[in-house]
């Protein structure tokens, strides 16, 4: 560990359901066509969640933090040192000239690690099981016990049994010797893998697998997450029941010990530089937080670790590159990467910029930004390996990839 950084494992567990907003929202403004009666929430929290919450506790544990913003100028209290003036300009990112223009300074954080998630179970309350989303283009085996990449090639000529059987034309999975057709309505995406273990007795990690290709431990979205449904109607100024305002909402819950011998909840890696205002760091933090559209709340542990890396040690399929974390990319380096790959497995997701007011729809759509999902997958040739990467480690992405966003493993030919 170097002497002007400590490195954490912060722990979120949620204490019932949960409801993190995306692009959908119940209504905003005065505009009554920007109302939604149906909204989902998101499934993970955004980088910026997360990030807004530990500032929060940081001025906390410093004994610095104020209920009322007015406060810190009445008392003269300056805590841009503390949690520094960062504020996310996604705009600014598209016609980007220096470095210089970013306020970059989040105080006392280095870094955080993409939002990831953790099981324990009551067989060891110690170790902690971390897991992360799987690249796009692999899928659980036939017999349902390992994950594979999957391996496109057009047997339409080459097996008509198989063509017949299926009663369809084009491209199949190749598995070992045996074919398997591929659905895109029914390519699942929605699955975790165990990307290392964490022991809390002497905060070290264990890897668990260098290659994913041999991986067994996998679950699906559908094993940790339930959907909680809430409908009603909202109600007028006025106190009458507005006709217009029904509306269907769907939160989530993590499966708990509480029903199972397990217990999910959400996990980053933090890294402070050192200060004696942080000293109460030194043993584990404990408090309940709130955070999400809701407020919805959760049991928050800042533990002390050594350092270490989520990441480091996977290893995917040859001529890849995998990203780790929902990934911004402005449109003219979209558009290179897509010129220099041969294929790309992705979706993307809205991120809604946090300052609107007084905006028109057509406003409000203009002000939604397109990310990479994590679990995106690039293709490419091995001689473009370092055009692609040079795109994606251009400094204007360094304070995305500060605050959890922008990661990810490349792998050139036969690593």
């Amino acid at each position: 560990m170097t002497d002007d950084l400590n490195y954490y494992l912060v722990t979120l567990k949620p204490i019932d359901s949960y409801f993190f907003g995306g692009k959908e929202t119940f209504g905003e403004g005065a505009d009554d066509s920007l109302k939604n009666y149906l909204v989902n929430s998101e499934k993970f929290p955004q980088q910026t969640t997360v990030l807004g919450m530990i500032r929060k506790e940081l001025l906390k544990i410093t004994g610095d933090y104020k209920s009322n913003i007015m406060d810190y100028q009445k008392e003269n209290i300056y805590i841009h040192e503390i949690i520094g003036d960062f504020k996310l300009e996604l705009d600014k990112l598209e016609e980007f000239k220096e470095y210089k223009e970013f306020k970059t300074d989040i105080g006392y954080i280095k870094e955080i690690s993409p939002v990831v998630l953790y099981k324990k179970d009551n067989e060891d309350k110690n170790k902690l099981e971390i897991y992360t989303q799987i690249p796009f283009n692999y899928q659980p085996t036939c017999d349902k016990t390992k994950l594979k990449p999957l391996k496109f090639k057009n047997i339409e000529n080459e097996n008509k049994d198989i063509i017949t059987k299926n009663n369809t034309k084009g491209y199949y999975v190749q598995e070992d010797s045996n074919y398997v057709y591929f659905n895109p309505k029914t390519h699942n995406n929605e699955i975790v893998f165990k990307v290392l273990e964490f022991n809390q007795k002497d905060n070290s990690y264990t890897v668990e697998t260098k290659n994913i290709n041999e991986f067994e431990n996998f679950k699906k979205y559908s094993d940790i997450f339930i959907e909680n449904i809430n409908i009603g109607i909202n109600i007028s100024k006025n106190n009458k029941d507005n006709e217009d305002g029904y509306y269907k909402q769907k939160s989530y819950k993590l499966r708990n010990k509480d029903k199972l011998d397990e217990e999910w909840g959400f996990c980053f890696i933090l890294s402070l530089k050192n200060n004696k205002k942080l000293k109460k760091l030194d043993e584990n933090y404990i408090n309940i937080v709130n955070m999400g559209a809701e407020n919805s709340s959760f049991n928050l542990e800042i533990q002390k670790i050594e350092k270490d890396k989520l990441f480091d040690n996977l290893k995917f399929e040859e001529n890849t590159i995998t990203l780790m974390s929902d990934t911004y990319l402005a449109n003219d380096d979209y558009k290179e990467i897509r010129e220099n790959s041969l294929l790309i497995h992705t979706e993307l997701k809205n991120f809604a910029t946090i300052n609107l007011q007084d905006f028109k729809h057509k406003t409000k759509l203009d002000n939604q930004y397109k990310f990479l999902k994590k679990g995106s997958v690039i293709h490419f040739e091995n001689d473009n390996k370092l055009k692609i990467e040079k795109i994606l480690n251009d400094n204007k992405y360094d304070i995305l990839k500060k605050i959890g966003y922008n990661q990810y493993v490349a792998m050139g030919d036969k690593e």
